[in-house]
């Protein structure tokens, strides 16, 4: 007897012949169809297109269950799906897999000669599968527990001890799950129930536990040169991996198994603690005379600090955390500082006033918020920072002079609104005009910027050192120049 194979051999020779518009029709017919002799696990996919594949290859999974009956105290029958035991078949890339060889002209033809059977693209969740096992123990017989360590509320490792108890022998549930997968057929197996003890020992995890315990309880922290940077215990306890059953199983008593420590994690704390230490550089504002040396700081910037030692840090911090080690991580910093500069007017450059040979005479520079005395074209001292009048309550601007001065004096007036105020103990007061003074500001911690709505009632606020040098240097009948 011929197979159809064969006889499809036989009659090659006819099909040579009769080449053309039925050869062409036959290689057109499969350009996405499986190719004849085309099978998935025994079973003939001849002539499916895409869609038909998926939807056999579905349906050959959802029938491929396998009935388990377990022995136990509390036997029981149960019915497993591929997904229950852990297995996922792809039925879109076993489908383009069998379409793969449709795409070649020469192999549709040969496949009128070799057959080809296709494995299907199956994917296995091991974790899926054991976690089967322990159910199928569970609903059978008292399970066997290993014991566990476990992080509590209050960042505490704490054990859950170890029971006696009955484990599915998985070796033979494993072996006809292999054989389900391999023809995609209903199946039945027999599994035993044994009694097992504890592969992990109610003291094996409480020795993993002190030892992480211990390790929280050490110190562990940055330091700026100024304050510590310390890392909590839940930060700390997010360090710590614990080892497998598997792995705590095969230590011994010489080589017990461990906890490991998260390198990374520690490295990226380390990186952003110190990195939130960083302060950004704040410009200050200085005078410097025509040969570019400084003569005044009107305002000091903020210094900034960078850590260049974070990657040095964390290798130690490493290493401490591992050996379970109290540890403090010096930060190293680079300094650095900014200045905007301004070039102080003399000399010939002096546009603000223009005054007689060696006189006195004070400059208030409300547009760069300073103050600074001269004599003649030379600057005699300053130019200091200075707060001047708020928007609605101007400095005012002219040429003046010293008309009195009052080392401790109480200041009243009327606000912008139209209430009233009075300070007292007003320090080192030189007024140039009306109730307009050059005077001591103790309740100001810094000075040379625009104060805005916070500004003075149209005083110029000094600090009271400041305040009193020119409270010294100047006479009734100095000049003062007030300008923007």
């Amino acid at each position: 007897m011929k197979s159809k194979k064969a006889a499809v051999i036989a009659g090659a020779g006819v099909i040579v012949l009769c080449a053309g518009a039925g050869t062409a029709a036959y290689g057109l017919h499969y350009d996405d169809r499986a190719l004849p002799g085309t099978s998935v696990l025994g079973q003939d996919v001849s002539g499916m297109d895409r869609q038909a594949l998926i939807n056999d290859l579905h349906q050959r999974a959802d029938k491929a269950t396998l009935e388990v009956s377990v022995d136990g105290p509390n036997p029981a029958t149960y019915t497993a799906t591929l997904a229950d035991l852990g297995i996922t078949l792809n039925a879109e890339a076993t489908a383009e897999q069998i379409l793969q060889r449709s795409e070649s002209w020469p192999d549709r033809f040969t496949a009128l000669i070799n057959d080809e059977s296709i494995i299907p693209v199956i994917t296995r969740d091991d974790a899926v599968f054991t976690a089967y096992v322990d159910q199928l123990t569970a609903d059978v017989a008292e399970p066997m527990l290993n014991a566990k360590v476990t992080l509590n509320d209050e960042n505490i490792f704490v054990v859950t001890p170890a029971q006696a108890g009955y484990e599915v022998d998985p070796s033979k549930l494993k072996a006809a799950t292999d054989a389900l997968v391999s023809n995609l057929k209903p199946a039945q197996v027999t599994v035993s129930v044994s009694e097992k003890e504890p592969r992990v020992t109610t003291e094996q995890a409480q020795e993993l536990a002190d030892q992480a315990n211990a390790t929280l309880d050490a110190t562990f922290q940055l330091w700026d040169g100024i304050d510590n940077f310390p890392a909590n215990r839940q930060v700390k306890a997010s360090w710590i991996v614990m080892p497998s059953a598997a792995d705590i199983e095969a230590g011994s008593p010489d080589n017990p198994a461990t906890f490991s420590v998260d390198d990374q994690a520690i490295r990226q704390w380390v990186s952003s603690t110190a990195a939130a230490t960083n302060t950004e550089t704040e410009q200050g504002l200085r005078t410097v005379n025509g040969n570019g040396e400084q003569v005044a700081v009107t305002r000091y910037g903020a210094i900034g600090w960078t850590v260049i030692n974070a990657q040095d840090v964390a290798t130690q911090a490493v290493d401490a955390f591992s050996k379970g080690e109290d540890f403090t991580g010096d930060l190293e910093y680079d300094e650095a500082q900014a200045w905007q500069d301004r070039t102080v007017p003399t000399g010939d450059a002096i546009t603000a006033y223009s005054p007689g040979p060696g006189e006195k005479w004070i400059d208030i520079d409300l547009a760069n918020h300073t103050v600074a005395a001269y004599q003649g074209r030379s600057l005699v001292w300053g130019p200091v920072g200075m707060v001047a009048g708020a928007p609605a309550t101007p400095t005012v601007q002219g040429v003046y002079y010293v008309t009195r001065q009052v080392a401790d004096d109480t200041m009243r007036g009327e606000n912008a609104d139209g209430t009233t105020y009075e300070t007292a103990n007003v320090p080192w007061a030189t007024y140039f005009y009306s109730g307009y003074a050059l005077h001591g500001a103790y309740w100001r911690g810094t000075f040379g910027y625009d104060a805005g709505a916070g500004g003075s009632h149209g005083c110029v606020n000094l600090a009271p050192e400041d305040a009193h040098w020119i409270f010294d240097w100047a006479v009734p009948g100095t000049t003062v120049v007030s300008h923007s």
